[in-house]
């Protein structure tokens, strides 16, 4: 009783970034973020390597500006983060590339 008291008081926002490691720039690298009008957008993320075959230092910058000005967004309209997890997926058998997914669990007071 007590924790459905906590949660009705709360609302809670998942954010999820899927980042491809593949050699196409912006392959389907996205973040997801809950719009206010109940749907999700997806913003573009950059694919992480360059046309050589070398992870790009550059395109992580851009991603990392990307998802922290999302996030710092949700920030400044009370939202408060409560907890980060990532994980990686190793290339499937089908030959998808590998990615990263990294989940932001945010939450504000009602």
């Amino acid at each position: 009783m007590i924790f459905w008291q906590y949660v009705t008081c709360q609302k809670l926002v998942f954010i999820t970034t899927v980042e491809y490691l593949d050699l196409l720039d912006g392959g389907a690298s996205a973040m997801h973020v809950p719009s206010s009008d109940g749907l999700e957008d997806h913003i573009p993320l950059k694919g992480l390597y360059s046309f050589a075959g070398y992870i790009s230092e550059k395109k992580i910058k851009e991603n990392d500006a990307t998802i922290m000005g999302k996030i710092q967004t949700f920030l400044n309209q009370g939202w408060e983060i409560l907890h980060v997890s990532s994980a990686t997926q190793p290339k499937t058998d089908s030959g998808k590339p590998p990615c990263i997914i990294t989940r932001y669990l945010l939450i504000k007071k009602v």
